[in-house]
This record gives structure tokens, sequence and C-alpha cells, in this order.
């Protein structure tokens, strides 16, 4: 891609950042400012830390596979830039959207409770593991746009069995566990969180 196209990649990029941002603000119903300054909630803080970090890798992958004719998702194959900033916008908006929606639906699959009441509460053992599958969620996404062939479609099949042998795995650890994680994490368990999200993070890598 020449410098034209390279700035247009990352004015994409920054717009996805930008959504992201804004789709965070509309769940919490306020501003990040106002959620991390005005009301200093370390756990609100730490699940979007996650979520942000989440959204940058995904379009950090999307962008490296836009460079390798050999590992793409793109439109058309040849180099050009309306169908590389379409492949950027489509599959990073997809990737946001999956990202705030299997992530929150895994976490209340998971944990039984309501994420955000967690998160109110200033629970950061909850926080932690929401951080964790926000990470977990964009890794197995993103590990989705690298590949030869395929299309959308399979994409979403891909990403869709990923998700569900996160899910099988992470409760294979909660049955091989002496204590109950779902209660220690809602009690403000950090250790048992942080056990918890590293393993979500190396399997969903």
């Amino acid at each position: 891609m020449g410098l034209t196209e390279e700035v247009f990649m990352i004015l994409a990029a920054v717009l996805l950042l930008a959504l992201a941002r804004w789709v965070q603000q509309w769940l919490y119903g306020r501003t990040l400012h106002a959620l991390l300054t005005e009301d200093d909630n370390p756990a609100v803080g730490i699940a979007i830390a996650g979520y942000l970090f989440g959204v940058f890798w995904t379009v950090t992958v999307l962008l490296g596979s836009l460079r390798d004719p050999a590992h793409d998702y793109k439109l058309l194959p040849d180099y050009k830039l309306l169908p590389d900033l379409w492949s950027v916008l489509l599959y990073g908006g997809v990737g946001i959207v999956l990202l705030t929606v299997v992530a929150l639906g895994t976490c209340r699959v998971f944990l039984g409770v309501g994420i955000q009441e967690q998160l109110a509460a200033r629970n950061v053992a909850a926080a932690i593991v929401m951080a964790g599958i926000y990470i977990a969620t964009s890794l197995t996404y993103s590990g989705t746009l690298i590949g030869e062939g395929g299309g959308f479609w399979i994409l979403l099949i891909f990403f869709l069995l990923g998700q569900l042998a996160l899910l099988g795995i992470t409760y294979a650890f909660r049955w091989l566990t002496s204590y109950d994680d779902v209660q220690e994490i809602a009690a403000g368990n950090v250790a048992a969180a942080l056990a918890l999200s590293g393993l979500l993070i190396a399997v969903g890598r």
C-alpha cells in the first residue's frame, strides 16, 4: 500500500476506536470521562481497559492482514483503496459488535450475574474477569481474520466455534478447581479472578 492508502487505513482505525469508545459510553449511560474521573471506579476502568485493548488488537491484526496477500479477507484480491477501506470498516465494525455482545453474553453465562451490577459495586475481581473475556474474545475473533480464502459467514462460524471452545475449557477449569470460582469472584477474590482471566486469555490465543 502507498502513503495515501496508509493514511486512509490509519484514519479508518481511529474511526473504529472512536466507535468503540462511543459503544462503551452508550453501554454505561455516561461518558468515559465521568466514569473514570468523577466516579473514580477502578472496576469500570479495568473493564474498559480490557475492552479497548481487545479493539486495538483486533484493528491491528486486521490492518496487518491487509499487508499480506496470502492472508486476507479483502473483498477484492488486489490492493485497492476502497476495497481495503471497506474491509477495515466492515470487519472492524463487526469485531466491535461481537466483542461487545458476545463478550457480555459470555460473562453473563459464565458468572451468572449481571456484570454491570458487579462493576457498579466496584468489584475489581469481576472487572478482571470481564477484561479477560474481552481480550480472549478479541483474540478469538482476530484469529479468524488470518487465513486463506473463506468469507464473512465462514469467519462468523469459526469465531462462534472458538467462543464455544473457550467456554467449554473454562467450565472444565471451574470443575477442576477445589473452590467455587463464581462465588469467589462475586465476593471480590482478586487471586481467583486473575487465575481465571489468565486461562481465558491463554485459551483465546
